[in-house]
Formats: C-alpha cells, sequence, structure tokens
C-alpha cells in the first residue's frame, strides 16, 4: 500500500474513475450493484477501523501526561510527609 502515499488526490480519483468504468463493461447491473455495495461496506468497516485506531491512540497519547503529572504530584507528596518526619527518623 505504500504506492498510495506516491499517488495525488487527482491521480488516486482518476485510478477509482478507471476501475469503475473497467467494472462495467465487465459486469451486469445486478452484479454492478452487488460489487458497488460490498465495496461500500469494505469502506465502511476500514474507516470504522482506522478511527478506533486513531481514538485509541489519542486516549494513549492523552494518558502520558495523566501519569507524568500523578507521578510529579506524589513526589510533592512525598516530600511533604518527609518535611514532617522526625530529624532522627531513620528513612
Amino acid at each position: 500500500m505504500s504506492h498510495l502515499k506516491n499517488l495525488s488526490p487527482e491521480e488516486l480519483t482518476a485510478l477509482a474513475n478507471l476501475a469503475a468504468l473497467a467494472f462495467a463493461e465487465e459486469f451486469d447491473t445486478d452484479e454492478l450493484n452487488v460489487l458497488g455495495n460490498w465495496i461500500i461496506v469494505v469502506g465502511d468497516i476500514m474507516l470504522v477501523i482506522a478511527a478506533q485506531q486513531q481514538f485509541l491512540s489519542s486516549q494513549s497519547q492523552e494518558q502520558k501526561p495523566d501519569v507524568q503529572q500523578q507521578i510529579k504530584e506524589l513526589q510533592e507528596q512525598l516530600k511533604a510527609l518527609q518535611k514532617q518526619m522526625p530529624p532522627n527518623h531513620p528513612g
């Protein structure tokens, strides 16, 4: 699929048009309806997969600062507790 990265939007559109025209020459109306709907379903599923991947990626990126913030807060709490300890306390 790395070839997709090398195509401009116009080239990709032209390629889709060529594919549609080639299918139209080979299949009758009923077959075109089935094939077209099948392609739409495959595309919809691909979009759901991509959306979920993007969502999960954004969630993990959002959680990283939260974890770092929690670590910072815990370190501050630890320092505050250490200040409350008597000077001769081991630790």
